[in-house]
């Protein structure tokens, strides 16, 4: 009998992972964590952006509308407890359908609460902007 020589292979995933070799399902992974990051990225830069420009005029518009200590004192309570409920809710849609749905469902219920505090005139407008946010926003 002549001795066994070493049988040539090609290169499957597992001698990719011992020796440092990229195959081609990597690279596109690594393209598509890449894209998502730079989405993700922009979707938080936005939402910061949207959040940091309103942030200052808030309290103003609260006092011309009215609200006082009290007032705040009672949406902060109220958007806590949203935000209580909301964690529930969203926990089992996103064991459901996922991370991915529930954060884009996140950045619509920010840029909701956003366009809703802009467009309302009135303290009731003001108390409906904080429910998306509250709710969603985990």
């Amino acid at each position: 009998m002549e001795p066994t020589s070493a049988v040539s292979r090609t290169p499957d995933s597992r001698d990719a992972l011992r020796t440092g070799m990229k195959t081609g399902g990597e690279d596109a992974q690594r393209a598509r964590f890449k894209r998502g990051v730079l989405i993700g990225s922009l979707a938080v830069f936005t939402l910061v952006t949207g959040f940091g420009a309103t942030f200052p005029y808030m309290q103003r518009r609260r006092d011309e509308l009215g609200c006082d200590a009290a007032c705040i004192g009672s949406m902060t309570s109220a958007s806590s407890c949203l935000r209580l409920v909301g964690a529930v809710i969203v926990g089992r849609l996103s064991d459901k359908m996922g991370r991915r749905p529930m954060l884009w469902l996140s950045v619509i219920g920010c840029a909701a609460s956003l366009a809703i505090a802009l467009v309302m005139d009135s303290l009731n407008g003001l108390w409906l902007s904080a429910i998306p946010s509250s709710l969603f926003n985990h």
